[in-house]
């Protein structure tokens, strides 16, 4: 599935860079994010009930893998941005906030906690202020944070913290997909169903997760059955289809696509990747990078040039940014595995069945 993730975190770029010929934005920033989502949920139930013996071993190994790259990409954005646009923490120190406000923000681009929450509060005078819509406020928590998109972290390690105590249970899935869902659609009744209503509040993005859990308890029971290879195949293609090709099959409604994500998520994981599964497993790997850093190399590319990035040349810029520092993040989720499990070499690399890659 690593095509598929990555084939994601380029409509992220698309979003930001502008549209391709005929394919446009693909699936765009907002659906990928929540695709993205699913896609958790259904890798998150599948280690937590055929990998990880124990909620502390999957906790330090999400841990070391979210971390390792968000700190390298996080290092590589405050270095760049000393030249280019990203002058952030100097403007945050010397803000016109208070304390708190400083805090919470370096807090939360340091440790990616509260990122998500930057987008319901704002630094008003007095302190830290709650917003229905960060957007109308004369300055938002959102402007300071080195990696903006790093509020779907957040949510992402909410859900971990959580995912061990209800992922393995069908019924208890079913019943937050459904209490997400009613949470959303009460939200955009009170509050419209625009930013960031409509895929940053972390209750109503809860549900999408579950949806992908589903998914793979529905895989525990479609691959006892003889399922013919075609069947897979169709499945994938459909997902990159149904990804390159959004614009034209979808029309712009989005439920149908998450639907498809979570109907083909079974089929196409259980198809493999054959003598494909080493670059696919490459592309899983850079496309988190990828899509934690393709705002810096866009936004400090053009600032340092004056130069409008292409939507190509962003890609293929953040693919070529994104190698290196991958090589230093795998490096570095190295010696935080080992130091979080307390020892060195490769027989302490592994956690409940997951090796370094």
């Amino acid at each position: 599935m690593g095509l598929i993730r990555l084939l994601f975190a380029i409509s992220v770029i698309l979003s930001h860079s502008g549209p391709l010929p005929i394919i446009g934005e693909m699936i765009g920033g907002v659906i990928a994010v929540q695709s993205f989502f699913i896609l958790s949920g259904f890798y998150m139930a599948l280690v937590l009930s055929e990998k990880y013996a124990t909620r502390s071993s999957f906790y330090r190994a999400r841990f070391c893998r979210i971390f390792s790259g968000y700190w390298v990409a996080l290092f590589a954005a405050i270095f760049v941005g000393r030249f280019g646009v990203q002058q952030i923490l100097g403007a945050i120190l010397q803000a016109d906030w208070t304390t708190s406000s400083k805090l919470f923000a370096l807090f939360s681009n340091v440790f990616i906690f509260g990122s998500d929450l930057m987008n319901f509060v704002w630094p008003s005078p007095t302190g830290i202020q709650v917003t229905s819509n960060f957007w109308l406020q004369p300055v938002s928590f959102f402007q300071f944070h080195y990696l903006g998109q790093a509020w779907t972290l957040a949510i992402e390690l909410t859900f971990y913290l959580l995912a061990p105590f209800f992922v393995r249970s069908v019924p208890k899935l079913f019943v937050i997909f459904a209490v997400s869902l009613a949470i959303r659609l009460i939200s955009y009744e009170v509050f419209g169903s625009g930013d960031p209503w409509n895929y940053r509040f972390p209750p109503s993005e809860l549900g999408l997760f579950a949806l992908g859990a589903i998914a793979y308890h529905a895989m525990r029971r479609i691959r006892r059955h003889d399922i013919k290879p075609w069947m897979g195949n169709a499945a994938f293609i459909a997902l990159v289809g149904g990804t390159l090709f959004y614009e034209h099959l979808f029309f712009r409604t989005v439920w149908p696509f998450y639907v498809l994500v979570a109907g083909a998520l079974p089929f196409a994981f259980l198809r493999g990747t054959g003598r494909w599964d080493r670059l696919d497993q490459k592309a899983a790997e850079i496309s988190y990078m990828v899509y934690l850093i393709q705002i810096v190399v866009i936004l400090n590319f053009e600032s340092l040039t004056g130069t409008e990035l292409t939507p190509t040349f962003a890609i293929l810029l953040t693919l070529a940014a994104s190698v290196p520092l991958l090589i230093v993040a795998q490096r570095f989720e190295g010696w935080l595995r080992n130091a979080t499990i307390g020892g060195a070499g490769p027989a302490r690399a592994k956690i409940a069945g997951e090796t370094l890659r």
